[in-house]
């Protein structure tokens, strides 16, 4: 007997045993899931399509699934804690993440295209080689955020975004709204810039090396002695304004 129950427990260790996750959530009628305000820290979960998790509690989960296949496609995430967690290569196609946390949150290779990701707070989060075309950011807090090589084309909305000190090197921004925009200390070296609105944007300490500033909208924007621009780009002929940093 005392043999039996110790293969008992031992194959439910192996086999996590451990209750669903996702207990709490309710099915609705269409069969998506709505797990809103739930407490879903540190779980590992990567088949959410469609799941309303308004509200939900995912600071630190593992949401990077096998094969990085994370389906989140069109999920409500809208004010959502998922702060550290992973979500390389996920699949956030159309997804609300309007006010969510993802500070410090790992998103690289990860498909936001169309997202909502308004006011959403980036902070130190890993982008790097997301797609993000046609993604809504206007008011999201990029701060320190790692953007080598994202695609932000499809007039992306990043109209007063903080992208202080940001790393946007060899991103596509063709066609980016960055309507006063932070952009102090970025580092957008080699990114593309073409046809972007950079109207009343703060380039104060900005590398803009080597960046694709054709058709580019400059003005009213401010820069400052460290601005670092593109060898023969006349900044004043485009209408930016010297404005030192205090």
């Amino acid at each position: 007997m005392r043999i039996v129950a110790v293969v008992v427990v031992a194959v439910c260790f192996l086999a996590s045993c451990a209750s669903d996750p996702l207990s709490g959530c309710s099915k609705e009628a269409d069969g998506s899931l709505d797990c809103s305000q739930q407490d879903l820290e540190g779980a590992n979960l990567w088949n959410l399509r469609d799941t309303d998790l308004t509200g939900a509690n995912l600071s630190g989960a593992n949401l990077t699934g096998p094969d990085f296949d994370t389906d989140l496609t069109g999920a409500n995430l809208t004010e959502a804690d998922l702060s550290g967690a992973i979500l390389g290569g996920a699949k956030l196609v159309g997804a609300n993440l309007s006010r969510a946390n993802l500070k410090g949150a790992r998103l690289f290779l990860a498909n936001l295209t169309g997202a909502d990701l308004n006011y959403a707070d980036l902070t130190e989060a890993n982008l790097s080689w997301a797609d993000l075309t046609g993604a809504n950011l206007r008011g999201a807090n990029l701060r320190g955020a790692d953007l080598v090589s994202a695609n932000l084309t499809g007039f992306v909305d990043l109209v007063s975004a903080n992208l202080s000190g940001a790393n946007l090197k060899g991103a596509n921004l063709e066609g980016a709204i960055l309507v006063s925009a932070n952009l102090v200390s970025a580092n957008l070296s080699g990114a593309n810039l073409k046809g972007a609105n950079l109207e009343e944007a703060d380039l104060r300490r900005a590398n803009l090396t080597e960046a694709n500033l054709e058709w580019a909208n400059l003005d009213v924007a401010i820069d400052d002695e460290y601005t670092t621009w593109p060898a023969g780009f006349d900044p004043e002929a485009a209408g930016v304004i010297f404005s030192p940093l205090e």
